[in-house]
């Protein structure tokens, strides 16, 4: 048996992602009748694997048999955003004119690679993500275009916008985030309110149950 400590990178970068070294592996190997003796530490270890395979194997393969978009726009703004997307995109279910597609307040996209002319440029797109090829540019109702959002790498930025009627400068974030493999990108306002409650019920009213918190934090 052989240990060595796992080494986790710092860089939380899905595209480059490089899976961590080992850290426990056992080799056990004999050309004749071998009788192997466990320490009651092996014996639970064993167990624990053989009971996360066999819960594991009970589980259905419901969410692998629902096919995701490998992109996903949301529009958690609280305004309309018209969302323009590079060539190298193709919206999935919903009209769009000039690579651009309107999100109404709450509204979703989901977007596939584009389909090229041959298999080999299709597998190319597909892994030589480069940030100029692959982005997208929010338009807020009633504000000038946020700056290009390349979307190869999970994160979160702000982008400055500004009002057309009044000149003032707001902001808002592009949050980017993998969900089963796919890359989800939330377009939201820096401010968000959370509130959370440990008590049992809910719904209805203006009043927080108690006990209950609520937080108001800039992102």
């Amino acid at each position: 048996m052989k240990k060595k400590p796992v080494k986790y990178s710092g860089i939380s970068d899905e595209v480059d992602y490089s899976i961590p070294d080992y850290k426990t592996i056992i080799s056990i190997s004999s050309k004749d009748q071998l009788n192997i003796t466990l320490s009651k530490c092996g014996l639970g270890m064993l167990s624990n694997l053989g009971t996360a395979f066999a819960e594991a194997a009970k589980q259905t393969s419901e969410c692998f048999q629902e096919d995701e978009a490998p992109f996903v726009v949301k529009n958690r703004l609280g305004l309309t955003v018209s969302v323009v997307y590079s060539d190298m995109f193709c919206p999935l279910g919903c009209e769009a004119t000039e690579n651009r597609v309107e999100l109404q307040n709450g509204e979703s996209v989901n977007m596939d690679y584009r389909r090229t002319t041959t298999h080999s440029d299709q597998f190319s797109a597909m892994t030589s993500l480069v940030a100029k090829d692959y982005y997208i540019q929010p338009t807020p109702a009633g504000h000038t275009s946020a700056s290009m959002i390349p979307l190869i790498k999970v994160g979160r930025g702000m982008y400055s916008v500004m009002h057309k009627v009044s000149g003032v400068t707001r902001f808002l974030v592009c949050q980017i985030y993998s969900v089963q493999g796919s890359k989800h990108i939330k377009i939201r306002s820096p401010f968000q309110a959370s509130y959370r409650s440990t008590g049992g019920g809910g719904g209805g009213g203006g009043l927080l149950p108690y006990p209950s918190s609520f937080s108001l934090h800039c992102t």
